[in-house]
C-alpha cells in the first residue's frame, strides 16, 4: 500500500474521506462515486490500467489488514473448517 508521506496530501484526503464518508456507502454510492471517478480522471486505456490497478491494490489491503484479522478470531472463536465434519 503507497502511503502518502506528504503530510499536506494526506490532511486533504483524509479531511475528503471524513466529508463524504456518511454520504459514499457501500449500497450502490460507493459504486456511483468510483464510477464517476474514474470517468473523470482517466483519459487513456492508461489511466484506466493505472485506475483498476489501485483499486486491486485497496481491495488487497483491505482483505490483508481489515478482513484477515476478523477471520482469524472467528476460526479461534468457532473452529475452522473440518472436512472430518462434513
Amino acid at each position: 500500500m503507497p502511503y502518502i508521506k506528504n503530510k499536506k496530501q494526506r490532511k486533504v484526503i483524509n479531511r475528503i474521506i471524513k466529508l463524504f464518508a456518511h454520504e459514499i456507502t457501500p449500497n450502490g454510492n460507493l459504486n456511483y462515486f468510483l464510477f464517476g471517478l474514474s470517468k473523470k480522471y482517466c483519459l487513456s486505456y492508461e489511466d484506466y490500467k493505472t485506475f483498476i490497478g489501485e483499486l486491486e491494490c485497496a481491495k488487497a489491503e483491505i482483505i490483508r489488514r481489515q478482513l484477515s484479522p476478523y477471520e482469524d478470531e472467528k476460526i479461534k472463536k468457532n473452529g475452522d473448517v473440518n472436512i472430518d465434519d462434513l
